[in-house]
């Protein structure tokens, strides 16, 4: 007899007698398959705890939030609770390596949604409460016509197709994409890019970089105002030939590339350019260090 069919055989059992074993392993050391529900009002306060992975939040015209995904081995444990005017629910973990967790929640259209994460991706759509989005490197990604909109990264990129009252987006390394608009519009960065396409006219708009460029193109409403401020990024700024504001453009180390006004172009250094267009209304602003300002008609 060969001497390894002893050993072969030994391995066959002790592998047999290990299944039984891993059957009755915990929940929390298996995968988590999550299909929840729970009723809520239709305005309910809503937390959402994901830290890695992806979260996906979509508003519904129901009165209760359903919850969807996977938890994998090691990833942590799912939770939910409350009902009524409030929920809290996410995944929690002991350990900060823990592999991501996949969340997909349906909530009311109308309910108030507060997202955390650190490195999960998060993406919110259909909200018309307010929407509150925090993460560290996350990407943000969100649109809809929510009330009020707040979106903060450390080096994630923020992108918001958004219609709110208030908009406010924040981050230092991640760059920021803003389409939709109108109303109180503030975002700021420290080197990422901040980009802002207006769909709709701008009431307030303040856009605030220190090395990252800021791109403004669109509408400021008549009476309404546009601050840009930068230490040494690129400022780009389109308006509509017709749009009807006065100019304050200065940058100390830099120049200002002026093809809007019939003045034609000037590249003066640390002098202000002002001009206004048409019979002026509204009031565009913008200050630089050392960065370039080009104004430009669209």
């Amino acid at each position: 007899m060969s001497p390894r069919r002893p050993l072969a055989r030994l391995l066959e059992r002790l592998l047999a007698s290990l299944l039984p074993a891993a059957a009755l392993l915990p929940p929390s050391v298996a995968a988590q398959h999550i299909e929840r529900r729970v009723a809520v009002d239709v305005h309910a306060s809503i937390r959402i705890f994901n830290l890695a992975g992806s979260t996906r939040v979509a508003g519904w015209d129901r009165d209760s939030i359903v919850v969807t995904g996977t938890v994998p081995r090691g990833g942590g444990t799912f939770f939910i609770g409350g009902a009524g005017a409030g929920a809290k629910l996410g995944v929690t973990s002991d350990s900060l390596d823990a592999p991501g967790s996949t969340l997909e929640v349906f909530v009311p259209r109308g309910a108030t949604v507060w997202v955390k994460s650190s490195s999960a991706d998060v993406t919110v759509t259909g909200v018309e409460g307010d929407v509150d989005i925090s993460t560290v490197s996350g990407s943000i990604r969100a649109d809809g016509t929510p009330r009020r909109i707040s979106a903060e990264a450390m080096d994630g990129s923020i992108d918001l197709a958004t219609r709110a009252a208030i908009t406010r987006a924040k981050t230092a390394g991640g760059s920021i994409t803003l389409q939709g608009g109108g109303g109180d519009v503030t975002a700021s960065s420290v080197s990422g890019a901040i980009r802002y396409v207006a769909a709709h006219k701008v009431l307030v708009g303040r856009l605030e970089s220190v090395t990252g460029s800021v791109t403004f193109q669109g509408t400021v409403i008549r009476g309404g105002t546009l601050n840009i401020e930068t230490h040494d990024g690129l400022v780009d700024l389109t308006v509509p030939r017709d749009q009807l504001a006065d100019f304050d453009l200065t940058t100390f180390g830099g120049s200002v590339t002026n093809a809007l006004s019939g003045a034609g172009p000037v590249v003066p250094k640390g002098k202000p350019v002002r001009f206004s267009s048409g019979a002026g209304g509204a009031t565009v602003t913008v200050r630089s260090f050392r960065g370039n300002v080009r104004v430009a008609g669209g």
